[in-house]
């Protein structure tokens, strides 16, 4: 019988096998509960969040849902599987290909011309043009940001859908927008002095984007939505806003809403509602935060040309549909404004790191480094900026340990999953 030692200890192989078969057992049965349905095996689990939680609302039978869901997946899972074959397949030809060359010069007409022979690449079509139909206004028609993250993290995937939303209160306290003069410093705990000009600051943004019919967000006590219009008491006053149109949506109670959605040009803005926050103790109104919708509508371009100084440069970079975009250019013409357009980025990476190499203030950028087994902390330090003042969270790779040896292996710990 084969023998492992293990934390000094002689382990026999037979059991080994029962504590694997113990833990198999385990896993098995955390997935026992199993619901045939559309042709489909479904954890209940996942069966059962998306009959109570995820299709309430949505005017789609649970029946339907899972009817769809099955024929969709019976129909392309065999296609599915012949292109992940042909994608082995390919792999492994590439693969080939370059050790029959390994420590020879890549040449690019060759490799190329390959390509091409295996069916990798594919001529260069015709320009043409594509249409998506039955996609929200959000996405279809507004430039967002994108951020990749691993859909395995919950909490990575949330921040992901939401990466188009931006904190008003986090970016005007935590940046230069306003000064530090008489006691408004950044560094330390909270400062009222700062976050009292902070919210000063957030409601001209309001008035100036949502303003109301009389009065200013300034002074307001209370929001309450009313007959499905939002009612914006100002002490013993009441008003509304002076395009009623703006208003979106609420979540809470009526008289007592969280949130309040608003829209102007296009895109939403957040005023989120939290009395028992430390920053809306002295606030009458109890707004926590006022969050933007970060992406790009022609407004955007309009208002970032008529805010640049006389013979300012404007920069639009990424791309946008392949369709006319109104956009106004009196302020363009008057103030001799050079608009130009980029497609990313190209040189400039290799520009940041010459004045990075040539001037070590650049160093002061980075506030926080964290190893990259910790990188949900890095996380957290970058999300919570306002809190910890980081500017940039630099992950490092950790040394790759090397494996110990078979002598040295631990004893596996029994483990529920």
């Amino acid at each position: 019988m084969a023998l492992f030692r293990c934390r000094g200890r002689k382990l026999a192989a037979r059991q080994i096998n029962v504590w694997r078969a113990e833990v198999t057992g385990q896993v098995r049965k955390r997935f026992m509960d199993i619901v045939d349905t559309g042709g489909l095996r479904i954890a209940k689990a996942l069966y059962d969040f998306v009959n109570d939680e995820a299709l309430p609302g949505t005017g789609v039978a649970v029946e339907r849902f899972w009817d769809g869901l099955g024929a969709i997946i019976h129909a392309f899972a065999p296609r599915n599987r012949k292109l992940l074959d042909l994608r082995d397949k390919l792999q492994a030809r590439i693969d080939d290909f370059h050790r029959a060359r390994r420590g020879r010069p890549l040449d690019v007409a060759e490799y190329e011309k390959f390509l091409h022979d295996i069916g990798y690449l594919e001529p260069e079509p015709p320009d043409f043009s594509i249409r998506t139909l039955n996609v929200d206004d959000e996405i279809a028609h507004i430039a967002g940001p994108q951020l990749v993250v691993p859909l395995s993290n919950p909490r990575y995937a949330l921040n992901a859908a939401n990466a188009r939303w931006g904190s008003l209160y986090d970016a005007l306290y935590g940046t230069d927008a306003i000064p530090e003069d008489d006691g408004a410093i950044r560094g330390g705990d909270y400062n009222k002095v700062r976050g009292a000009r902070v919210i000063a600051r957030a409601r001209e943004i309001l008035d100036t984007a949502c303003p109301l019919l009389q009065g200013s967000h300034r002074h307001a006590t209370t929001y309450a939505i009313e007959n499905e219009h939002l009612v914006v008491h100002l002490g013993s006053a009441r008003t509304a806003l002076a395009h009623p149109e703006q208003f979106v949506g609420f979540l809470g109670e009526s008289d007592r809403p969280s949130a309040i959605l608003l829209r102007n040009h296009g895109l939403h803005l957040e005023i989120r509602i939290d009395r028992s926050h430390p920053v809306t103790r002295d606030d009458p109104a109890g707004i926590a935060d006022v969050v933007l919708e970060a992406a790009g509508v022609p407004a955007a371009v309009s208002t970032a040309i008529a805010a640049a100084a006389r013979g300012g440069v404007v920069v639009q970079i990424g791309m946008l549909p392949g369709e006319p975009r109104p956009v106004s250019i009196a302020s363009l013409v008057s103030h001799e404004v050079d608009l130009r357009g980029a497609f990313r980025f190209d040189t400039e990476l290799d520009t940041a790191i010459a004045l990075l190499d040539a001037d070590p203030a650049f160093d002061a950028v980075i506030t926080h480094r964290f190893p990259l087994a910790e990188s949900e902390e890095a996380y957290d330090v970058f999300s919570a900026a306002a809190e910890t003042h980081a500017l940039k969270v630099v992950l490092t790779a950790d040394p790759i340990p090397l494996l110990p040896e078979q002598s040295e292996l631990p004893v596996a710990e029994p483990v529920t999953v």
